[in-house]
């Protein structure tokens, strides 16, 4: 599928919520990890089109479907907007490459709190890590994306245990597989949305440090300006 119609059925997904919540009053709509499945809550139906019923009834199917589907709130944090990763103590900045893993004996388990090998091996899935361009040995980082057809959803993203706390040795670092995410969203013609669901104690810092919108319950997107930002802060050939 090429980037426009990738494009049309993304804003498509959005007709069909707008024009869901057009006709809804005092109601929430909101798409689940996959936005070809929305979610409702209980709502009132002022009928424009169609009658009340064939909106209920879609809503209520979508609804039971999306019930199905667990989702991890992320809790990574964003110390630090930079356009690399820098040393904590000397300040001094390396310059970082973000690039597929594809041997899974590169992720040592107790180096990381959350499983890894999980992410690696589900097919769906695709796991990139953040090494230094001086040091390709070592991994800062690690992100897991899913392309979702439309948008693409960050399932999952963690710091090296080394880059964690009060004592990190590099600050900046959550920043640049986020930025790699809006980057690849662009690339696949999604006009560089990704969503993600954020633990709810985070949610209000999510918006501040990356801009991102609360769309309903937990789950956030970074729309298209905030993605650009972030995309060409970190990747400076970008160019859309």
């Amino acid at each position: 599928m090429n980037s426009k119609a990738k494009s049309r059925q993304f804003n498509s997904g959005w007709r069909l919520y707008l024009q869901c919540l057009s006709n809804l009053r005092f109601t929430y709509l909101y798409p689940t990890s996959d936005t070809s499945i929305y979610q409702t809550g209980k709502i009132i139906v002022n009928s424009l089109s169609e009658p009340r019923s064939a909106h209920e009834h879609k809503c209520n199917n979508i609804n039971a479907v999306s019930k199905k589907r667990k989702e991890t709130g992320l809790d990574f944090e964003i110390d630090k907007l930079t356009n690399s990763i820098e040393n904590a103590i000397s300040g001094e900045v390396f310059d970082t490459l973000v690039s597929l893993v594809t041997d899974i004996r590169q992720i040592k388990k107790a180096e990381w709190t959350f499983n890894w090998q999980a992410e690696i091996k589900d097919k769906a899935k695709a796991v990139f890590k953040l090494t230094t361009i001086s040091n390709p040995g070592v991994i800062h980082g690690l992100i897991g994306l899913t392309d979702k057809g439309d948008h693409i959803f960050m399932d999952l993203i963690e710091n090296a245990k080394f880059n964690k706390g009060r004592n990190k040795l590099y600050k900046g670092v959550a920043g640049n597989p986020v930025a790699f995410a809006c980057k690849t969203s662009f690339e696949n013609g999604y006009e560089g949305v990704v969503s993600f669901v954020a633990k709810t104690q985070l949610i209000d810092h999510y918006a501040l440090t990356l801009g991102a919108k609360l769309f309903s319950g937990n789950r956030m997107f970074i729309d298209t300006k905030e993605a650009l930002i972030l995309t060409t802060r970190y990747f400076k050939e970008f160019r859309l």
